[in-house]
Formats: structure tokens, C-alpha cells, sequence
């Protein structure tokens, strides 16, 4: 889900800290230079005002954040969601929010947040990439144009989760299989773009030297 959302960010757009923030960033295009070289942002408010900024100066630029993070009340992500949505800003905001019901062998059950001061709220199926690439899509092009912000909801399976799990379950399997059947990844493909990162790698630790 975190990839789906994030192949579409620009290496300039602003990613609000999680724990899976050098992740994102990396899929976003930014150096790894930036990425190790730069402090995250930390704070929600900082990451309205660089919106407010965002949306002022039409730069097309986009603030994500991902309430992944306990050092977040759900109080601020609430406030964040109020202010967004009364102004109109380009934000998207993501909740991995799993809701598995274990009584019906691991069904998703997707928890949808009513929408809060005009910011749609939608659900989607963490598992599927594609779902979450298709609405993530529509909702960073939507706030690019300046229609404001959107909510995604992303109900996921976790693997450690006593979870009997069948194969078509497993979503980065799934994945895999998609790109092959598309012919959009192979063996080749996964070894250059390994060889290249570690390229880039060698050549920060150089620098850092």
C-alpha cells in the first residue's frame, strides 16, 4: 500500500516523517544524498503550512502523510484533517488501518472514516496494489489541481497475525505476478536496479568519507 501511494509522489513533494519515510522517499525519486542528508518533518503543523504555501504558490507540489506514527494523537490527525479540508489544501493523508475480522478467516473488513469537513475519506484494500495505485492516483492528481485534500484508507493483512493465509492473500506475491504477467518485471530488471542503488550508495558513503 505505501508503494502505491508513493510512485506517483514527485522527488519534491513533502512527506510528512513515518516509520517508513526513506522508503517512500526513495520510490519518490529523491537522492539518497537528501534522504539521509535532510531531517524529517515532524510536525503536522508544518506540514499545513508548507501546503497552505503549496496551494498559494500553485506549484503543483503535494504534502502525504502517514498516520503510521504513535507520537501522532489521533486528536492532531483529526485537527490536521479539519484544517485540510476547511482550506482546501494539496494533501493527501493515508492510514494503514487494519481491520481483520479473524472469525471469518481473515476477511478484510474495511473501517470507513465518515468524511470529515469536506476531505472524502476512501477505503481500499491494502492487499491489492493496483486498488491502492488507482485511488492514490486520482487523489494525488485531484490535489495537484488544487481540489484539496483526500483520505485513504488501506485495510491490510499483517503476516505476523495468526492468520492462515492462502497464497492469493499474500499482496506481494500478487504483485510480483501481476508485473510478470504485464512483462514489467524480471530477474534483469530487479539486478539493475539493485546494481544502480548500490552505485548511488557507494558514492554517498564517498562523500560522507
Amino acid at each position: 500500500a505505501l508503494v502505491a501511494v508513493a510512485i506517483d509522489l514527485r522527488p519534491d513533494d513533502t512527506v510528512l516523517s513515518s516509520d517508513h519515510e526513506t522508503l517512500i522517499r526513495f520510490i519518490a525519486g529523491a537522492p539518497l544524498q537528501t534522504i539521509f542528508g535532510q531531517p524529517g518533518l515532524t510536525s503536522l503543523s508544518s506540514a499545513i503550512g508548507i501546503a497552505l504555501a503549496n496551494k498559494t504558490q500553485k506549484n503543483g507540489r503535494i504534502v502525504v502523510g502517514f498516520s503510521d506514527r504513535e507520537n501522532y494523537s489521533a486528536d492532531a490527525w483529526r485537527e490536521a484533517l479539519d484544517v485540510a479540508g476547511t482550506h482546501e489544501l494539496p494533501m493527501i493523508f493515508v492510514r494503514p488501518n487494519a481491520q481483520i475480522d479473524e472469525s471469518s478467516n481473515g476477511i478484510l473488513k474495511l473501517n470507513v472514516t465518515a468524511p470529515t469537513h469536506h476531505v472524502p475519506a476512501i477505503p481500499v484494500d491494502g492487499n491489492d496494489a493496483v486498488a491502492v495505485y488507482r485511488v492514490a492516483y486520482e487523489s494525488i492528481n485531484r490535489a495537484r489541481k488544487g481540489h484539496g485534500a483526500t483520505l485513504i484508507e488501506c485495510a491490510s493483512f499483517r503476516l505476523h497475525h495468526e492468520i492462515n493465509l492462502k497464497k492469493n492473500d499474500d499482496a506481494i506475491a500478487n504483485m510480483e505476478e501481476y508485473l510478470i504477467r504485464k512483462s514489467l518485471f524480471n530477474d534483469e530488471l530487479k539486478e539493475s536496479v539493485v546494481a544502480a542503488f548500490g552505485k548511488e550508495l557507494d558514492a554517498l558513503s564517498k562523500l560522507a568519507a
